[in-house]
């Protein structure tokens, strides 16, 4: 068992990855869903995710919001089903496990009109759905959390509209939403909201966290954070995580609100590349290894900046023949891989994923490497390599690359798995 923190990400991401958080700061530990960058809506990819919970066997739930449907996954992040969502809840962005019924509430809007929620049992069954909890008038931003309430049955959303809307789950589970302001506290929208394991809120401003008791009294806050903050989540020892979006990291804050760690930190802005020394392109075509020059160890934020490494190892092969032209380009065939051209003649394309360290399989005396995927459109590829079918070069493939970054995060959830 070890600290895990899954984190969801969309615009230009459309993945959930997972952390290694148990070290400062965290790491990517290699397990991640989705095509990075390219958003889709097969059983392999997401479209702009949004929330995510685990049930009490591990199982990660995550809002695939703009294919409206909830994705069930291990707690490795590979699939094992969905739930469609388009006729109940409609666009899904949060999602919440409740540990007393076994089953998992999910807030969404519906038709672009109305905030609705929605129980499933963890089989992603259907239980019951609610009506219509705000009118169009009411509902001005999208809800950002869902949590338990401090009655019987109740259930408290935020982001929608200004302060807390409030309803409870009855055998119809129709009742709109009441607002509930919070004591000591202008009227405004929180974007993030936390049921305490020490059982009071946590809200996000936008600017800073708010504690809140059972009376919905505000009975403290932290000092300004950032000039935008967006969603939180509880750690797995009482902590806060927060979401600093201005500096684009994931931060820790103790239950009394004092600012603890910067736990994850965006390296770019961007994804990244991590190439570890002595990594090789493989001209292989099903026999032994044929290693190229090494491609420049280091971390590269742009595909551009490694596809121009890629292109140097290429070139000063001494494996091959080289030097030779060659056309590097990223994600033009293959998402999230690089296409290697080699000229003059267009005599074939190669496709090339960035792989983690270490790789089991080549011999120790050429240690890591990267495979081709080859997908022939002429004739054969490198000089003196035969033709061949398509293939992978007797590596694994990785089939995203090794992204880095803490951009536009909207799901935080840390589990000791």
């Amino acid at each position: 068992m070890a600290l895990k923190l899954f984190v969801t990400q969309r615009t230009n991401r459309h993945v959930v990855k997972r952390l290694d958080s148990s070290v400062v700061p965290a790491v990517y530990d290699g397990n991640s869903f989705g095509t990075y960058g390219t958003p889709g809506s097969t059983t392999s990819t997401l479209q702009f995710p949004n929330g995510l919970t685990t049930d009490g066997a591990n199982n990660v739930y995550v809002c695939d919001t703009e294919n409206s449907r909830i994705m069930k996954l291990t707690s490795s992040l590979t699939y094992i089903s969905s739930y469609d969502t388009s006729s109940t809840v409609g666009r899904p962005y949060d999602i919440t496990f409740d540990s007393m019924s076994g089953d998992l509430y999910i807030v969404g809007v519906y038709n672009r009109k109305h905030v609705r929620i929605e129980r499933i049992t963890t089989a992603l069954a259907n239980v019951k759905t609610s009506g219509a909890l705000t009118n169009p008038g009411d509902m001005y931003g999208k809800p950002m959390g869902i949590v338990k309430g401090y009655g019987a049955g109740e259930w408290i959303v935020v982001g929608h509209t200004s302060d807390l809307g409030i309803t409870t789950e009855t055998a119809s589970f129709s009742s709109p939403f009441t607002v509930q302001t919070i004591t000591g506290e202008d009227s405004k929208r929180y974007v993030g909201i936390i049921k305490h394991s020490n059982g009071d809120l946590y809200l996000n401003d936008g600017n800073k966290i708010l504690r809140v008791n059972s009376s919905y009294v505000n009975t403290g806050d932290s000092n300004k954070v950032a000039k935008t903050t967006t969603l939180m989540s509880e750690a797995n020892n009482g902590d806060i995580f927060l979401y600093n979006n201005d500096e684009q990291k994931i931060q820790r804050y103790t239950e009394k609100l004092n600012y603890k760690e910067d736990t994850f930190i965006d390296s770019s802005g961007g994804g990244a590349f991590v190439i570890p020394p002595g990594l090789f392109l493989d001209f292989d075509d099903g026999g032994p290894p044929i290693p190229s020059a090494p491609i420049a160890p280091g971390t590269y934020t742009t595909p551009t900046a490694l596809a121009a490494a890629i292109k140097i190892a290429l070139d000063t092969s001494p494996g091959a023949g080289g030097p030779f032209t060659y056309t590097v380009t990223y994600g033009t065939v293959v998402p999230n891989s690089f296409e290697i051209i080699q000229d003059p003649g267009g005599s074939g394309i190669f496709n090339l994923y960035p792989l983690t360290m270490p790789i089991s399989g080549p011999p120790a005396s050429i240690g890591p490497y990267i495979g081709f995927l080859t997908d022939r459109v002429g004739p054969p590829g490198p000089p003196g390599v035969p033709p061949g079918p398509p293939h992978i070069a007797d590596v694994p493939v990785v089939g995203a690359p090794i992204s880095i970054d803490a951009y536009d995060v909207t799901g935080l959830l840390e589990r000791n798995v």
